[in-house]
């Protein structure tokens, strides 16, 4: 995860890869500027009942399509 954040500087701030189950399975453990980010709490978390993973996991993308949504607020 922290190579890919390299590679996107600075679009994002944070990125999680989750199991088809919705548990959060890594997360970048950098910032932006490559200083440590506190991200192991996240690791293990279920995002299963979250908008966005019921849509991207429910087969409702087409191949090589991407969710994209407003910017909000995601706790």
């Amino acid at each position: 995860m922290n190579t890919m954040m390299g590679t996107y500087t600075p679009i994002y701030k944070l990125m999680v890869v989750a199991d088809m189950r919705g548990r959060i399975v890594a997360a970048n453990t950098v910032d932006l500027d490559g200083k440590a980010l506190s991200t192991k709490a996240l690791v293990g978390r279920s995002v299963a009942g979250e908008s966005w993973f019921r849509q991207a996991s429910g087969g409702k993308l087409k191949e090589g399509e991407s969710l994209v949504q407003d910017l909000h607020r995601d706790d």
